[in-house]
């Protein structure tokens, strides 16, 4: 039997408050396309930058979700000093992880259920995924 809640059902007014909370960061929040978490766009108004707020599912252990984040900070820093220097690589950009207020890469917001979901933001990449 499923747990109730395992997937995040959030609404864009609860993603804009676990931002501002959270985070530290306030703008226009949309919900994007997600198959098992749920991503939200948070625009700054008057500013250029965006970030993506990600409330994973429930049952995403959280040393999965620490170890992506660390991938993508890994790659970020490490990729220029590793890119051989034939590779054009200037124009080439990375998502960070934003830290919470706390210092952490991560905090837990609970449902209407009651379950607890992780939650982390990193910047946004504008683009298509194909």
């Amino acid at each position: 039997m499923e747990k109730k809640g395992v997937n995040p059902t959030f609404r864009a007014k609860d993603a804009q408050r676990f931002a501002v909370e959270l985070f530290g960061i306030d703008g226009a929040v949309k919900q994007l396309e997600s198959e098992i978490d749920q991503n939200f766009l948070v625009s700054i108004p008057g500013s250029t930058q965006s970030y993506v707020l990600k409330i994973a599912n429930a049952k995403r252990p959280q040393n999965l979700l620490d170890a992506q984040s660390w991938a993508m900070e890994h790659v970020a820093i490490n990729f220029s000093r590793h890119c051989p220097p034939t590779v054009s690589h200037g124009h080439i950009r990375f998502a960070r992880v934003c830290p919470a207020l706390n210092g952490k890469i991560m905090a837990a917001v609970k449902d209407k259920d009651g379950t607890d979901h992780l939650v982390r933001m990193v910047t946004y990449l504008p683009g298509n995924l194909w």
